[in-house]
């Protein structure tokens, strides 16, 4: 009898089994992870996560921000200084899964429009823009200041199903 039992544990820890040795060759199940592992699903689905919920950081050497959603706000708080490193960070959430682009603007009183007179009289001159995921990541485009003087980031383009969202242009300490 014991020599059964020793015989059936070294049969598990090998991996071998009694059922038939001929089974046809699948691809990996579903709820596979990348490293082959099966993840813990069993026949049941997993639930999806749960809605991303944006927190609006602190940025120290704020210019300006603007956001959308529960705590909406579009403030111009500081100046930017010529030469200086400006860095803009933006993040959105849209269950739909759509993009959006931000552009920061020149908000001097006096640039109403650009040199060549192509704009039309009241736009502000673009500084810089950029398009992102609306998957709640935060994403980060920086460029030197060409000027000294007020900044405003705003929101060019934004999904109507997103929900919230927000773009902070600060100096780079």
């Amino acid at each position: 009898m014991r020599t059964i039992a020793l015989a059936a544990t070294l049969l598990l820890l090998a991996g071998c089994s009694t059922g038939p040795t001929d089974a046809p060759a699948t691809s990996d199940p579903p709820g596979a992870t990348t490293s082959g592992t099966r993840s813990p699903t069993g026949s049941a689905t997993q639930p999806s996560p749960g809605p991303v919920e944006l927190t609006v950081p602190e940025v120290s050497g704020e210019i300006a921000r603007s956001v959308f959603g529960a705590a909406q706000e579009d403030v111009v708080s500081g100046d930017a200084v010529e030469g200086a490193t400006l860095e803009a960070r933006a993040a959105c959430v849209d269950p739909g899964g759509g993009t959006a682009w931000f552009e920061v603007l020149d908000a001097r009183v006096d640039a109403d429009s650009d040199t060549s007179g192509a704009d039309a009289p009241g736009s502000l001159d673009s500084v810089m823009s950029g398009e992102f995921a609306c998957d709640g990541t935060e994403m980060f485009i920086s460029t030197t200041a060409p000027f000294s003087g007020p900044l405003q980031i705003t929101f060019r383009q934004v999904p109507d199903t997103a929900t919230e969202g927000y773009a902070i242009l600060s100096t780079v300490q």
